[in-house]
């Protein structure tokens, strides 16, 4: 059996290793053009990336020392609402748990929807007012005491000081991740690799029959993963019916790097995400450059109007001249056609918000994997993420639709949408689902939890009078003690942390340093926490012994 991969970005690369390592008896064959060149702009990560590294056996500091990449905590969502901490929402990767119970992943994810979880417990304080200081829910976060103090959280001997529940992710550098992965991940695992351009699609009622690459090699396989991007080369073949949302409208970006101007005071371990004018701009941030862009609708401004208000944003500190993209915000109708399955954005894609882009890669990839595995129904694939980016499509939409500021067209027209779409209670339904629960984070039925979803009706709605009460008085005064002492240790320790996130990210990748502390944390927790055992609660054992 034969699997090909079209596509060579880290769509590629992920997809080519994991399916070698999940399909030890099949050949895995990755075709990447080097006409098609990477975006290099520098890419905000979610913890699925650790997590899937972990399951390959990465060595993280290897990938992380010669990839560029940083430690990231959080989402810094900047002047999208107001809270009584300001305009900015630092929301850190923070769990949820059932109330009285140790803050273990083991714990997270067995919390489901009809227990009396942390957050019920915070909500039920948060209405009666008993203690303002906790009222922003996402900064009673251990990690934003490090955030606020722009510090990491070590000592100066490496010692971890946040609990190990996959709350860290990365910024990487685009240019340099994926071609890191194909050499040294795909390879030893025994990917194929073939770099050259396609020239041509032969399609027949199965799907794919072959492609004919440029030097007229002619390419068959059993299986096809379209990891072309926007481009959708393959799928579109097949298909191009998309489907689209009323509430996700953004469909153009102008991005370039730019230079530090103060690297002490810029260089963040958590993705800015700052609401504008004419939409949001990004900053993520990497050792020798930021990563940036702003994220319009050319429905409401034009690309000209765009640009000159991106060049106001960033002075003369490009690096290269902006460059424009474009999309058709949605998801494919049949993400699979016969023999071909399109992953991650090829797909479907709405918005860069939420770093939601290499998520949809992972969960394409393992939905792929399970269905292959367990011998699912041939519908199996196209209904599991249609639903996933749906998800997505809904928590990206309630950011613009609920938000109270900006009076301009396309501000006013988006809280029109919201009501219409009466997208106040979607985000009441989303908090009180199961879907939402952690172990559905791990399943891959859902990208964003239920503390997502608290954050937006915490922060954007606000009044949550009719939301049920579902805690005890004593239980409140536990969450307000224990929460208590926790922000104040981590205040404590985050303000004598000496070291900056430059200073500690040059300790991280010296190697003579990796005797320290750091040696005993890194990838050894989310190599257990992203484990089959988890993944089997959702589709059972595979029936193949992961062979084809």
């Amino acid at each position: 059996m034969k699997i090909t991969i079209v596509g060579g970005g880290l769509a590629g690369a992920l997809s080519s290793c994991f399916l070698a390592k999940e399909f030890p008896d099949a050949t895995v064959e990755m075709i990447h053009s080097p006409k098609v060149p990477t975006l290099g702009i520098g890419e905000s990560i979610t913890p699925h990336l650790p997590g899937i590294l972990a399951g390959l056996g990465v060595d993280e500091k290897k990938f992380m020392r010669e990839t560029n990449a940083v430690f990231k905590y959080a989402n810094n969502m900047e002047d999208w609402t107001d809270t009584q901490d300001g305009p900015n929402i630092n929301r850190a990767f923070y769990w949820n748990n059932k109330h009285n119970t140790d803050y273990s992943w083991h714990n997270i994810c067995k919390t489901r929807s009809e227990d009396v979880r942390t957050t019920d417990v915070w909500l039920d304080v948060y209405r009666s007012g008993a203690a303002p200081d906790l009222n922003v829910y996402q900064h009673n976060s251990p990690a934003y005491q490090y955030a606020k103090h722009l510090k990491m959280p070590f000592t100066d001997n490496g010692e971890y000081l946040l609990p190990a529940i996959a709350n860290y992710a990365y910024h990487i550098d685009a240019e340099k991740c994926a071609p890191w992965i194909i050499e040294n991940v795909c390879k030893p695992y025994g990917v194929k690799e073939t770099n050259a351009h396609v020239k041509e699609i032969n399609t027949n009622k199965n799907g794919i029959t072959n492609v004919v690459l440029e030097n007229n090699t002619v390419v068959t396989s059993d299986l096809w993963l379209d990891c072309t991007g926007l481009s959708r080369l393959l799928i579109s073949k097949l298909t191009t019916d998309l489907i689209q949302s009323k509430a996700n409208v953004m469909n153009s970006a102008w991005v370039c790097p730019i230079s530090y101007e103060d690297k002490d005071a810029e260089f963040t371990n958590y993705t800015r995400s700052i609401r504008k004018e004419i939409g949001w701009q990004f900053k993520i941030t990497l050792d020798k450059r930021i990563g940036t862009g702003i994220i319009f609708s050319d429905k409401y401004f034009s690309d000209d109007e765009a640009l000159e208000y991106f060049k106001n944003e960033i002075g003369d500190r490009n690096l290269r001249a902006p460059r424009l993209l474009k999309w058709t915000p949605g998801r494919l109708k049949t993400p699979n056609v016969g023999n071909c399955f399109a992953i991650g954005m090829a797909a479907g894609f709405v918005d860069p918000l939420e770093a939601n882009a290499v998520v949809s890669i992972i969960a394409s990839i393992k939905r792929f994997t399970w269905m292959h595995q367990r011998n699912l129904d041939k519908d199996y694939y196209n209904k599991k993420i249609n639903a996933y980016f749906q998800d997505i499509a809904d928590f990206i939409a309630v950011h613009y639709t609920l938000s109270p500021k900006g009076d301009n067209h396309f501000w006013n027209d988006m809280r029109r949408i919201g009501k219409e779409l009466n997208h106040k209670d979607l985000v009441k339904e989303k908090y009180y689902s199961d879907t939402t629960c952690m172990n559905n984070i791990t399943g891959f039925v859902t990208c964003f939890p239920d503390t997502n979803w608290l954050d937006i009706a915490n922060n954007w709605i606000k009044d949550l009078d009719d939301w049920p009460t579902r805690s005890t008085p004593k239980q409140q005064e536990e969450y307000i003690k224990n929460t208590r002492n926790d922000k104040l240790l981590h205040e404590i320790q985050s303000s004598n942390n000496k070291k900056s996130i430059d200073e500690f990210m040059k300790m991280y990748n010296n190697i003579e340093e990796h005797n320290k502390g750091l040696d005993t944390w890194p990838l050894n927790y989310f190599t257990k926490m992203f484990s089959k055992e988890g993944w089997e609660s959702h589709v059972g054992k595979p029936k193949t012994e992961s062979k084809i």
